[in-house]
C-alpha cells in the first residue's frame, strides 16, 4: 500500500491490488539486483515510451486483439472472438488494439 495505492485507490481505478503488489514486488527485485551490479537506475523518460511499447507488444503479440466491426474484438492469431471484462480500466475505452495477459471463459 505503499505510494498512496490503497485497496481503496485500486477499485476505484480498475485495479488489481494483487497485482499492483506483485509489480512492486518485482520491481523491488529488480532494483536489488541492479544495485549488486552497480548499475545506474534511470527512467525510460517519455521519448522511449514508443520503445517500451513496442517491447510489450513484442512479447505478448500472440496476446493481441483487433477491435472487431460489429462487436468485442478478434484475436490476432486465430480470429476467436473477445471481450474486455467490464471490470477492467479498458471497458469503456474500447481501443482500437489491446494486449490481454490472460482470456477468461
Amino acid at each position: 500500500k505503499s505510494n498512496n495505492c490503497s485497496n481503496a485507490w485500486c477499485f476505484e481505478n480498475y485495479v488489481q491490488s494483487r497485482s499492483l503488489k506483485r509489480a512492486e514486488d518485482i520491481r523491488k527485485q529488480l532494483i536489488t539486483i541492479m544495485d549488486r551490479y552497480k548499475l545506474d537506475i534511470v527512467s525510460c523518460g517519455r521519448k522511449n515510451y514508443i520503445s517500451v511499447r513496442k517491447a510489450i507488444v513484442s512479447g505478448f503479440f500472440m496476446h493481441a486483439a483487433k477491435k472487431d466491426p460489429q462487436e468485442g474484438y478478434r484475436t490476432l492469431v486465430e480470429g476467436q472472438p473477445v471481450y474486455i471484462h467490464p471490470s477492467s480500466s479498458l471497458f469503456h475505452l474500447q481501443p482500437e488494439w489491446v494486449i490481454y495477459h490472460e482470456a477468461v471463459q
